[in-house]
């Protein structure tokens, strides 16, 4: 039996945390991980875990009011016996869309709640996911009896001295899912920390706009689906006015300057291309981000060819989920776990690469403190 046979028989375990659709945990079984335990507050998730997983444990629990005791205890392990706890805590309050409220969000305080869970299970590794404005989110600092001053990347340094107090060594990346053959342009900060002194490199990018191997795009998403629950969200007859007049490619812009501040209404003055407003996709480019909303005029996600959003299956696809991946819950609930989710295929990159990490056991040498490591390309995924 060759060395990759042996390998691929090997199975490390995995703890998942804010577990959504399992799109993380989908592409971390790929790399050779098993998922011993699944935790999420939304019974949408829940259900679609029950429904696809069933042999998986899983905790319906806020992990505000979970201890790390109470997670070992249910997946019936031991303090330091998980190989891998892995988990992409709500991003909303990050977001550079939304009103980065940062930890004063209730939501963003499960970035803390993901690291408190870590520093008392002690796994081998961990995997983080979040959006990029995590990198400059704020925390504020009270300051002599004034106004708290806002700190900018604030809560990423906190984060990040936090798991190393706890004995972690941390390498992090701005990872783009387009660069791993997702048809998707997805960016996401992952951080990777493991306690054993061993090596970490992030996988090197597959694919590129121009090369050998280019980006995917929409149309390899889409080529072939048979959408058998035709989910879709609609557009309003106002709406469909306007994407008649909008070629694949184009948006709002595409318009007649007659209709442009008609179609943007009190948006058109603003400042910025806007460039999302009354989008229509195109089946040449990968798909955009994709966004819990399809609908929306300032988020738009139209069919290059019909006018209608992308429907859950369409979604599903660029997400990389398997067809007969069932999503549980009231339509908009779908279109959420799925926009959510962790691409698969990028999920499976980075568990290829935390999974050769745990088989070589090789030290991590001399190092500058523990200091972040920059992006590095090992010897094994050069072509």
């Amino acid at each position: 039996m060759s060395h990759r046979m042996r390998a691929a028989v090997q199975r490390f375990t995995n703890i998942s945390l804010f577990s959504g659709a399992m799109g993380l945990d989908l592409g971390l079984e790929r790399a050779g991980f098993a998922t011993v335990l699944a935790v999420d507050v939304s019974p949408a998730a829940c259900d679609t875990i029950r429904f696809n997983r069933p042999h998986v444990k899983l905790m319906h629990a806020d992990i505000r009011s979970l201890t790390a005791d109470a997670v070992l205890r249910e997946a019936g392990m031991m303090r330091g016996e998980p190989d891998l706890i892995s988990g992409g805590p709500a991003c909303q309050a990050f977001t550079t869309i939304g009103k980065r409220r940062s930890i004063q969000d209730p939501r963003g305080g499960l970035v803390k709640d993901f690291v408190r869970i870590v520093a008392d299970a002690r796994p081998k590794f961990f995997v983080m996911e979040n959006v990029r404005g995590i990198l400059s989110a704020p925390v504020f600092r009270k300051s002599c009896g004034k106004k708290p001053k806002k700190v900018i990347g604030g809560l990423f340094t906190s984060l990040l001295a936090d798991l190393k107090k706890s004995g972690y060594t941390c390498s992090w990346a701005l990872l783009n899912s387009a660069d791993y053959g997702i048809p998707q342009i997805r960016r996401r900060v992952f951080i990777v920390g493991n306690r054993l002194g061993l090596s970490f490199h992030f996988p090197r990018p597959t694919h590129s706009p121009a090369g050998p191997r280019k980006w995917r795009t929409l149309g390899d998403a889409l080529r072939g689906l048979k959408d058998r629950s035709n989910l879709c969200a609609r557009y309003t007859s106002r709406e469909k006015r306007f994407f008649r007049r909008i070629p694949p490619g184009g948006d709002w812009r595409s318009l007649p300057p007659s209709l442009q501040p008609i179609a943007m209404g009190g948006a058109f003055g603003a400042e910025g291309g806007r460039t999302a407003f009354f989008r229509r996709l195109t089946f040449d480019k990968p798909c955009p981000t994709l966004l819990c909303d399809p609908g929306t005029k300032a988020c738009s996600f139209c069919h290059p060819l019909d006018l209608r959003p992308l429907s859950v299956a369409e979604y599903a696809r660029v997400q990389q989920f398997p067809d007969e991946w069932n999503f549980c819950g009231s339509m908009w609930k779908q279109y959420e776990l799925i926009a959510n989710a962790v691409p698969t295929g990028l999920a499976e990159a980075v568990g290829k690469a935390v999974y050769l990490a745990l088989k070589s056991r090789l030290p991590v040498g001399v190092r500058a403190g523990n200091r972040l490591r920059p992006l590095q390309v090992p010897a094994i995924w050069r072509s």
